[in-house]
């Protein structure tokens, strides 16, 4: 089975598609008792790559001097509770991992619209 995927770059596109193929091979040649362990190695795969489609992008140290900060900071910038900041989801908030941050140029920009209001 050959299986195609599409990538805006032909060589990742190879690399990726390799990998999908050594995937399928596994898939296919695994002792039984092995597949749970692997159905959960794909499982964890697909949504990080679910949760990276559907977060908003985070930017790199190249594409902006933006820091990250904690949310006591953020909140205290913000002027708000720790807890208002945990219950809200805004467009500054950054997920890495199981760490909540903000961005420091994202709140600016927020602090900024809401005055011009």
């Amino acid at each position: 089975m050959v299986v195609r995927v599409a990538h805006t770059a032909a060589a990742h596109g190879e690399v990726l598609t390799e990998a999908i193929t050594r995937v399928i091979h596994e898939a296919s040649t695994l002792p039984r008792e092995q597949l749970p362990a692997f159905l959960g190695g794909l499982e964890t795969a697909r949504m990080t790559a679910r949760e990276r489609l559907l977060s908003p992008p985070v930017a790199t140290v190249q594409d902006t001097d933006d820091r990250l900060i904690d949310i006591q900071e953020a909140a205290q910038r913000l002027g708000v509770s720790f807890h208002y900041l945990r219950r809200h989801e805004f467009p500054f908030t950054r997920h890495i991992g199981k760490r909540v941050l903000f961005s420091s140029e994202g709140i600016q920009k927020y602090i900024r619209q809401r005055r011009r209001r």
